[in-house]
């Protein structure tokens, strides 16, 4: 037995007028949960992301400081930065592309949002 398909729609202007109207309904509800969510409080938990991102950062500074003055025989620096922290630089790469996802990831969802222009 065959199936017998649907009738197609007339297309008229009030038939596109109304599935743009779904259209932009739907949009509209995605758009609001996405404004309500990057508007919210735990976004803005970023702050909170710079500054653990300036702590890796001295960290890093200060891995490299050993590193450097042990190898310019500076007096004080009698081990290396890998000698001091076995994985640090390992764990300071692991930090900078979580930091660099997560901003990004940001940056893009505000822009989304706030609907900023980026040329």
């Amino acid at each position: 037995m065959r199936k017998t398909c649907k009738p197609r729609p007339k297309i008229t202007r009030d038939y596109i007028s109304s599935m743009l109207k779904k259209l932009s309904d739907q949009n509209q509800v995605a758009t609001s949960m996405l404004d309500k969510a990057v508007k919210s409080n735990p976004f803005e938990i970023s702050s909170v992301c710079f500054f653990v991102n300036t702590l890796a950062i001295c960290g890093q500074i200060h891995y490299q400081g050993l590193t450097l003055g042990y190898e310019l025989n500076v007096a004080g620096y009698w081990r290396s930065g890998a000698d001091i922290w076995p994985n640090g630089e390992n764990l300071f790469k692991m930090l900078n592309l979580t930091f660099s996802a997560l901003f990004t990831v940001e940056w893009v969802l505000q822009g989304i949002v706030l609907k900023l222009d980026f040329a």
